[in-house]
């Protein structure tokens, strides 16, 4: 009720030509919706697998708490050579170089869904969770340049504050929905709890791969949507 109430009440403020916290005429350009939901999706999953895995490491595969902080350290260096490799790579290849993230993502969650079991190796854990961070960093830093590409530059700082608000909206959603589930479920075992929060991440991040799909390869015009906007 509340959120109904603020939309109608940021419309009747642009009406009157005031000063609305959220510019509602943001959500009438395709792309930039598109990449919300991409943002949504995918921070919810990134949020809930810090949570997750830090759980799962200690309690399912009985590491303790000192090296289960030391196992991020070496997913954190691919996270920032990945993110640096993405804000280069995407000015020639685009939208494909979050898709490679997506897919390198997809394969480290299902073999972490499968392998992660009591007694694995080291060096196997150390190395799934290296590739969450690689594929990672080849899509969060640069979610922002493809939620806003085809917003006009007069909207860029309404357009930042509602990605920014969708991007904490959606930790928060991450970690409660998602670890929900994973908490529901550890009544049957930590390994059917992980099991099932990674089933979860993994709808998470086809989600996103399929926003990334509509999206255009293409930057558009900005003439364009800015007479949307203006309609």
């Amino acid at each position: 009720m509340l959120f109904i109430f603020f939309i109608y009440n940021q419309k009747i403020k642009l009406s009157q030509h005031q000063n609305p916290l959220i510019d509602i005429r943001l959500f009438k350009i395709k792309d930039f919706n598109i990449g919300l939901v991409a943002v949504l999706f995918h921070f919810m999953l990134h949020t809930a697998y810090l949570l997750l895995s830090a759980v799962y490491l200690q309690n399912g595969l009985g590491i303790s708490a000192l090296d289960s902080g030391l196992y991020f350290i070496f997913p954190g260096i691919l996270f920032i050579i990945s993110s640096v490799m993405a804000s280069r790579l995407i000015v020639k290849f685009g939208k494909r170089v979050l898709q490679v993230g997506v897919v390198i993502l997809m394969a480290a969650f299902y073999f972490q869904m499968t392998l992660w079991k009591p007694g694995i190796s080291t060096w196997l854990v150390i190395g799934l969770m290296g590739a969450w961070g690689f594929g990672n960093g080849l899509v969060l830093p640069s979610l922002l340049n493809i939620a806003l590409k085809n917003v006009p530059a007069r909207y860029a700082g309404a357009a930042a504050g509602i990605y920014s608000t969708f991007q904490q909206t959606a930790s928060a959603l991450g970690v409660s929905i998602i670890g929900g589930v994973f908490f529901y479920f550890s009544k049957d075992g930590w390994q059917m709890a992980y099991h099932f929060g990674i089933l979860c991440l993994l709808i998470c991040v086809i989600i996103v791969g399929l926003m990334l799909q509509l999206l255009p390869g293409a930057k558009t015009a900005d003439e364009n949507v800015t007479n949307i906007i203006s309609e």
